[in-house]
């Protein structure tokens, strides 16, 4: 038997593959604009993700994974990934090790203001296909509006537009210790 593959069927592209970076959002300027300042001198790299792949965000709770037709773009690997995440257990044991709370710790190295984010859950997901995602690590953030005190970032993290129930699917919420 041959090749299952019929060149008259479409081939589906994975989500974001068209996308480049810093324009990943061509039709609004704007707002690529803002996604590139949130990484540590507006640098990120594309990434493939494969169906399957763990993610995590420290959210708030009761949101849910999915509003309004989309979910979050703003995700870190369960595990580690690349040559400098560390994955959800180590950024735990990091917490725990420094004597704060895994949102206190968190908040600090993603960079996640107070206004954004009560991040008093742990959102699990998990990829149902293959994305792409800009990889790259946080900048710098006011901790809240008129605060002169500042959440360092340099975690990295992953930027995902476009994500909906078709692509990513909650696994669980917990709260975060």
């Amino acid at each position: 038997m041959g090749s299952s593959f019929n060149p008259e069927l479409p081939t589906l592209m994975a989500l974001n593959e068209a996308l480049s970076w810093p324009n990943v959002h061509p039709d609004n300027p704007g707002e690529s604009a803002k996604v590139n300042q949130a990484f540590l001198d507006n640098k990120a790299e594309k990434k493939l993700l494969s169906s399957g792949m763990k993610l995590y965000k420290f959210n708030t709770k009761g949101r849910s994974l999915i509003y309004q037709g989309a979910a979050s773009p703003w995700w870190f690997p369960t595990e580690q990934f690349g040559d400098f995440d560390v994955g959800l257990d180590m950024v735990l044991k990091f917490a725990k090790a420094n004597g704060v709370s895994s949102t206190e710790y968190a908040r600090l190295i993603a960079a996640v203001t107070e206004e954004w984010n009560a991040m008093d859950v742990i959102m699990n997901a998990q990829l149902k296909t293959n994305v792409y995602g800009f990889w790259g690590q946080c900048t710098m953030q006011s901790k809240k509006t008129g605060s002169k005190i500042n959440l360092t970032g340099r975690a990295y993290q992953l930027y995902i537009p476009g994500l909906t129930a078709d692509h990513i699917k909650e696994v669980s919420i917990t709260a975060a210790p």
